[in-house]
């Protein structure tokens, strides 16, 4: 297939449509290098067409770093049960763009990036709701909601973009972990049900809107990430349900699991919520699947290209979820640095800081002297660690045993603390992590040695194994006394709720079932040196890394996929007399 460009004074030329794409992902202000423009006039300026949509390419501002983006209303003049690739970028995009924006202590404009980015692709109407504009607190959500009108399927319609505020959420992050005794994950769920009253007095507050709605030309747009995801998910599973003629594209990242397989009604189909996932991310494992957590719709695992959206698969990392493609199918080794590349373009500087991390697994040497951190020879995927952790929790924790127990208030203690504001940076600083774990372990294996052979110079192998079995009370008190002893430490967290010696018995509860995932101290210590680096997982400079690079928008060799069909492809450019003038088509 090739397409014919024609310039302004009529001289044509063909060239094909990897040459398009090149020039749809450049500024739109000429042609790529590689394309002959000696015929088109100085200063054209040109507008690309897809599908009889205009493409929208441009830039927006994040923490002072300029990003650019790519959108078109074409993304919902198609089935929204089909997983578009450049939708889940676009999506992922504007989730970053909800962080809080804060001057100060003022968060009155909390919503300035993601509004500008809804005015530059042409919505307006925007509601900001309260929350969005106050300092978050456990119960807050924000939210932006806007609308354009557009034509799809031929008839004058509307678009809805909902987002998510999906960062810089502070104590809202008390939510993701408060599940609550019955149904729905409680965090997620209360706040799901707030969002959907904004959609709702959004959609009946503009008569025009509420009219295509009920007439069925309407689409509205979910996006969200991590918490932001997990509501998006629920709260577009409540339109699909409500909204029974009104299309649904949800595109939910990185998101936890908070719903549950009973809620899901049987006439209804959920497919139009694509969940995209990275298998190595810790995050989405929250809501575990054991205790009947899922998310709605459909998972999409990064990483793996192997999408069969025909053959639907059962979740293989998350056994309540469907999935179109095979997670365990991990990123060749020129993909994994086409990630690489987007995420230097994205993130600079910072890059190193958020590139994929694997695990390096961890082995204790035990011998005669203090008991040595080594790299072990044998490793295990960085999902095998993730999800063996939760899956052997869960399995043994049901959902009121963690109310009950008060492990979910001691947990949301420690969020809250940790997201108030806390100086996490100093604190681990005071922590001195290689310290804290050589006194615990010098004093976890003291107390054991005492306990299963007194005799330390005649340790036979037997003796060695059953003190590598995890002891959980030992174990906790070792640790509780080594964080006892840390007057640095324990100043800092004076502002505790509670103080320092709730957080320390906070910190016991949590270690008493948290130790429960790990059958030995070897997976403990590979646990707790890598997850801070796992966390670099969950970025979403990381995420748009994946997603840019399974996207033809920003990679002309797939141009050629389903959704980018070539004799799609429109350019045009206004000449000297004010008129529009195709530049390119397919021929």
């Amino acid at each position: 297939m090739k397409i014919t460009f024609t310039s302004s004074k009529g001289f044509k030329r063909a060239v094909t449509a990897v040459t398009a794409a090149a020039i749809m992902t450049t500024t739109f202000t000429g042609f790529a290098a590689s394309a002959d423009n000696s015929a088109v006039p100085a200063g054209d300026a040109f507008t690309v067409s897809y599908n009889g949509h205009e493409v929208i390419k441009r830039q927006y501002s994040f923490k002072d770093v300029e990003n650019e983006f790519t959108y078109s209303d074409y993304f919902f003049d198609a089935d929204p049960k089909a997983y578009n690739p450049s939708l889940a970028t676009m999506s992922c995009i504007m989730t970053e763009a909800s962080s809080t924006y804060k001057e100060g202590s003022d968060y009155s404009k909390g919503a300035q990036t993601i509004t500008d980015i809804l005015g530059k692709i042409g919505f307006g109407n925007i509601f900001v709701n309260a929350d969005y504009k106050a300092k978050p607190t456990a119960d807050s959500i924000g939210c932006v909601i806007a609308s354009k009108k557009a034509v799809l399927g031929g008839k004058d319609s509307y678009i809805v973009s909902v987002t998510v505020r999906s960062a810089e959420y502070e104590k809202e992050w008390v939510s993701n972990v408060t599940l609550g005794t019955k149904g729905e994950a409680k965090g997620f769920s209360d706040s799901a049900s707030k969002l959907k009253k904004y959609v709702d007095e959004y959609i009946s507050s503009h008569k025009e809107l509420k009219n295509a709605a009920a007439d069925g030309r309407a689409a509205i747009w979910f996006q969200g990430f991590s918490r932001g995801g997990a509501v998006a998910n629920l709260t577009a599973k409540r339109c699909i349900d409500e909204y029974t003629g009104t299309p649904v594209f949800a595109y939910c990242i990185a998101a936890p699991q908070g719903g549950i397989s009973s809620e899901e009604r049987s006439d209804r189909d959920y497919r139009s919520i694509h969940n995209v996932i990275n298998v190595n991310d810790i995050v989405p494992y929250v809501g575990p699947s054991y205790m009947g957590f899922k998310r709605y719709g459909v998972d999409h695992y990064v990483g793996d290209s192997s999408i069969n959206e025909k053959e639907l698969l059962k979740g293989r990392f998350f056994v309540n979820n469907l999935s179109d493609n095979n997670g365990y199918v991990q990123a060749a080794a020129h993909k994994l640095e086409l990630v690489k590349k987007h995420i230097r373009s994205i993130a600079g500087a910072k890059s190193e800081s958020v590139m994929p991390y694997n695990v390096q697994n961890k082995r204790l040497d035990i011998g005669l002297h203090i008991p040595k951190i080594e790299n072990a020879s044998s490793s295990l995927p960085t999902y095998r660690v993730i999800s063996n952790f939760f899956n052997t929790i869960s399995v043994n924790l049901s959902r009121s045993e963690y109310v009950s127990s008060g492990l979910q208030d001691a947990v949301g203690r420690l969020v809250s603390y940790v997201f108030s504001g806390a100086d996490v940076a100093s604190l681990k600083n005071k922590l001195n992590k290689d310290k804290f774990i050589s006194d615990t372990v010098k004093q976890y294996f003291l107390n054991r040695l005492v306990s299963v052979h007194p005799f330390t110079f005649l340790c036979p192998p037997a003796a060695i194994t059953k003190m590598l079995m995890i002891n959980t009370d030992d174990l906790i008190s070792a640790a509780q006394g080594a964080l006892s002893t840390n007057s640095e430490l324990k100043a800092a967290m004076n502002n505790y709720t509670g103080g320092f010696g709730q957080a320390l018995k906070d910190i016991g509860l949590i270690a008493k079932y948290a130790l429960k995932g790990f059958k030995n101290l070897d997976e403990l210590v590979t646990f707790f040196l890598n997850v801070g680096n796992i966390t670099h997982n969950h970025e979403f400079k990381q995420y748009i890394g994946w997603l840019r690079a399974a996207d033809p928008w920003y990679e002309g060799e797939a141009v050629t996929a389903e959704h980018m069909d070539e004799n799609r492809f429109k350019i045009t450019c206004k000449n000297e007399n004010a008129e529009d003038v195709t530049l390119a088509e397919a021929a």
